[in-house]
């Protein structure tokens, strides 16, 4: 908020350091979700969400992958609301590697700094369903192209969402080929770039 007029000021995205070996078919009925088991990434509306969701489509499961202080609380309220196709994965050092196993991905945080998690689950050609929140959900996804963006809070959109992607297979596998080609610019190749022609310009600005 504060840098926009700055010119003084450049945004470089971080880049995604590896690729998946393997790319989503769009398939699997697997909504994948990925990160600590903490407050920022908000599972507990998340888990709201998923019951709306499984009592239209009990043939798909949401998987979440991470380790945090509030799994406890997590397993309990996914007992508490009977859902039976919600399952905590537990910590994986290769998350890399299960984006492919999934067809849509969900992000339910509070805020975000640079969703390295959106960004790889969008090289694994995973389209994603995401809250606006701050503040770089909005900086990735094209809304309605290689994703969609919710209100944040706004729990029934987020349901009616995934309900869309679940419905929606063609669309989705569209989204997902264009998540795949979005993430390209992300690429450390790309990004590194980006930071030699910066340094390039500004060595030639003090020069003049």
């Amino acid at each position: 908020r504060h840098w926009n007029n700055n010119p003084k000021v450049k945004v470089m995205p971080n880049p995604i350091i590896a690729r998946p070996s393997l790319r989503s078919d769009g398939n699997n009925k697997i909504v994948m979700a990925a990160g600590r088991l903490g407050e920022q990434k908000n599972y507990h509306a998340l888990l709201r969400v998923w019951k709306s969701v499984e009592a239209k489509h009990p043939d798909w499961s949401l998987y979440i992958w991470g380790d945090g202080e509030q799994k406890n609380l997590l397993i309990q309220q996914i007992k508490e609301q009977g859902l039976r196709h919600a399952e905590l994965k537990g910590y994986t050092p290769q998350v890399i590697e299960h984006y492919p196993g999934a067809s849509v991905f969900a992000v339910t945080s509070h805020y975000e700094g640079f969703a390295l998690m959106i960004v790889e689950a969008m090289a694994a050609g995973v389209p994603v369903v995401s809250y606006d929140c701050p503040c770089s959900p909005r900086d990735i996804i094209s809304d309605g192209v290689d994703g969609w963006l919710v209100k944040q809070g706004d729990e029934e959109a987020m349901a009616e969402r995934i309900c869309w992607m679940i419905e929606h297979e063609e669309e989705r596998k569209k989204m997902g080929e264009a998540a795949f080609n979005n993430s390209a610019q992300y690429d450390m190749s790309i990004v590194a770039r980006k930071w030699i022609a910066l340094f390039e310009s500004l060595i030639a600005n003090k020069n003049q």
